[in-house]
């Protein structure tokens, strides 16, 4: 992976810099996509109360564009 060409990344005005962490879940069932909602929203405020916050979903799909896992992009300040 590289930044070559990509736009530069200012700090803002108070000069916070961020610190991420990536999730992944495997949402393969036998007959398409399966969430478990509770796991996911018990992850997600476990995350919260720990000072981070979710970016963006993004999923990872497989043969024939079965989606098989979700990966969350996660921020907090650094």
């Amino acid at each position: 992976m590289t930044s070559e060409g990509q736009p530069t990344t200012r700090l803002g005005p108070n000069g916070v810099r961020w610190e991420y962490r990536v999730m992944s879940m495997n949402v393969d069932g036998f007959f398409g996509p399966h969430l478990d909602v509770n796991e996911l929203g018990q992850y997600l405020n476990q995350a919260g109360n720990e000072g981070w916050e979710l970016v963006t979903v993004l999923p990872v799909q497989r043969g024939e564009g079965r989606t098989s896992d979700l990966v969350g992009i996660l921020k907090r300040p650094a």
